[in-house]
């Protein structure tokens, strides 16, 4: 997904036109171009993102003093793109290994909260005020885990969050 983002971002006319992740990519020792992602996937890819992006800087709009919750962040750290105001706290949740590798190749950012936990666990939640409104999203993250941690996601947000809105 990163590496996608990345390629978008050297075309000449991107899509989404994240350089951040460009430069992320960059400092990760892999064969990327090895994996063969075709164009279609890096469209559909960086055209997810902006999607996302464009529904998330909405819902601030309507609430400066939004919750936006990131569910299985990668690397990939949107916020910048969106460029929320600062009465926006910004959650981004992935397994403690990845927290670790993103707080290693990306940007540090005085406006966000890592929460290194799994989603099958629901404590992931605890360190996440839930009487504002909420806008949690997940970019392809749902691919990677099984029915069982998405049916007790599904049933654990409207359990901790007051209100809000979910993007997948």
């Amino acid at each position: 997904t990163q590496y996608a983002r990345a390629v978008d971002s050297r075309w000449t006319r991107p899509i989404l036109g994240d350089t951040l992740a460009d430069d992320i990519v960059a400092k990760i020792d892999y064969d990327f171009p090895g994996l063969g992602v075709p164009a279609s996937a890096i469209r559909q890819t960086a055209l997810r993102a902006k999607l996302l992006d464009d529904r998330i800087r909405d819902f601030v709009a309507r609430h400066p003093d939004a919750v936006v919750v990131d569910l299985g962040a990668g690397l990939a750290p949107p916020m910048p793109r969106v460029a929320p105001p600062p009465t926006v706290d910004w959650y981004d949740v992935d397994l403690p290994n990845v927290i670790a590798l993103r707080n290693r190749v990306g940007p540090p950012d005085t406006h966000a909260h890592s929460v290194p936990a799994s989603l099958a666990d629901n404590s992931w939640t605890d360190h996440i005020p839930a009487g504002r409104p909420t806008f949690l999203f997940a970019d392809g993250l749902l691919a990677f885990v099984s029915e069982s941690v998405i049916v007790n996601l599904f049933r654990h947000i409207p359990e901790h969050f007051e209100s809000g809105e979910i993007a997948i």
